[in-house]
């Protein structure tokens, strides 16, 4: 090719692929024309340039030239800036505690708070196309949302859901609750140990209705892992609430039980009720009069009102 001789398209255009170039969309003249530009640089010994030069890296493959930072763009134009490390101290999280309204004493004895968060969904006018639902408030098309998934939830074998509605993950109200800033700071600002990089775990939401079964205790990680090897301890949950919690239809916990794991752990293997499941259901015969006693704490209630939020670590027991 280079001394002038005709070499057929189909077998300029497999010599190109071979070198590793795209040949998807090329015609007889651009596969050439490449090929022997190709020849020329391998003769000066300067291939790398011919990969990485503005003009010619997108004659190759990803695979066979030098990474770019536009390579991981997809379909997005602009290359994120590089954010400095987001860190906080424990004084930086005393403070947070105080502008944020919780009570660190109260945090520390317990490990579990009610704080307000999202009353303002209750008065906050909703600007969209259906202004009629709810008086046209936040609150409103959120709860809206809850009939339509509702409607749309099944009985699986015909069994009770008992008050989750299992197909809402990402309802627009879901979003909005996972993008909130001060719901975020909750979590940073309660976590000991100060990690400000948190993945948010997704849920389903729970939509009783009266009559409902609901109750249940449980602890949502590995009782075993937490008391041997410490793994979890510094996951946090929460939860919103969207209706004022009654006096018989409320959250229960244990305060101060995360102080007695490891000593409650090894009660529970003596009498052979450890399973290290990752979700333990607490049955009475796995926290006792006794475990009252010595622990000194018993299942306390802690209702939330409409807007507030529950942030609490995973290893208090909680009854619902």
């Amino acid at each position: 090719m280079d001394k002038g001789n005709d070499v057929c398209f189909q077998h300029s255009k497999n010599i190109a692929s071979l070198v590793g170039m795209q040949t998807r969309n090329l015609n007889t003249a651009t596969v050439k024309e490449r090929l022997r530009s190709y020849y020329q640089v391998i003769l000066k010994n300067t291939i790398g340039d011919l990969k990485i030069n503005k003009g010619t890296y997108v004659w190759f493959r990803m695979t066979d030239r030098p990474n770019r930072p536009s390579d991981h763009l997809g379909p997005y134009k602009l290359i994120p800036k590089d954010a400095d490390v987001f860190e906080i101290s424990l004084d930086d999280q005393a403070r947070l505690c105080i502008y944020l309204g919780i009570d660190g004493k109260s945090w520390d004895r317990v490990e579990s708070v009610v704080v307000d968060c999202f009353d303002s969904w209750t008065t906050q006018e909703y600007n969209g196309s259906r202004m009629d639902l709810a008086g046209g408030t936040i609150l409103g098309v959120i709860l809206e949302e809850f009939e339509m998934y509702h409607a749309y939830l099944r009985l699986i074998n015909k069994r009770s859901n008992y008050g989750w509605l299992r197909n809402m993950y990402y309802s627009l109200g879901q979003q909005v609750m996972r993008q909130d800033l001060k719901y975020y700071a909750f979590y940073y600002t309660l976590r000991p140990d100060q990690n400000t990089n948190l993945v948010l775990y997704p849920y389903y939401v729970k939509y009783a209705y009266e009559g409902d079964n609901t109750f249940f205790r449980h602890v949502d990680l590995n009782i075993r892992d937490l008391a041997s090897s410490g793994r979890d301890t510094n996951m946090i949950q929460g939860t919103v609430s969207l209706d004022d919690e009654s006096p018989d239809d409320y959250t229960m916990i244990l305060p101060g039980m995360h102080k007695h794991i490891k000593e409650w752990e090894g009660a529970l293997t003596a009498h052979g009720l450890s399973i290290g499941a990752l979700v333990h259901r607490i049955q009475d015969s796995m926290f006792t009069s006794e475990d009252r006693r010595r622990f000194e704490t018993e299942w306390i209630s802690q209702p939330c009102r409409r807007g507030q939020v529950r942030v609490t670590l995973p290893h208090l027991r909680m009854g619902l």
